[in-house]
């Protein structure tokens, strides 16, 4: 709080969730219903931090084409 609020100091990747967080509400259920497929109970470790770094860079990618092209999902 005190980076972000008292200073004037911004992140990229929070920059870009935070000005499209309902995009990345919708994107992030979406993105979930392609990868819970790849993965059961037994799955390895090494599967599931594969799946998950994928998963994380494809929700950001989402989001961040968005607010390049400059769209902003409001309520």
């Amino acid at each position: 709080m005190w980076a972000c609020d008292l200073r004037p100091w911004q992140t990229g990747i929070w920059r870009t969730l935070g000005t499209n967080a309902l995009a990345g509400y919708v994107i992030h259920i979406v993105v979930r219903w392609g990868f819970s497929v790849a993965l059961t109970r037994r799955a390895p470790l090494s599967l599931v931090l594969v799946v998950l770094l994928l998963y994380l860079v494809l929700c950001y990618a989402c989001v961040r084409l968005l607010e390049e092209k400059g769209v902003h999902w409001r309520l």
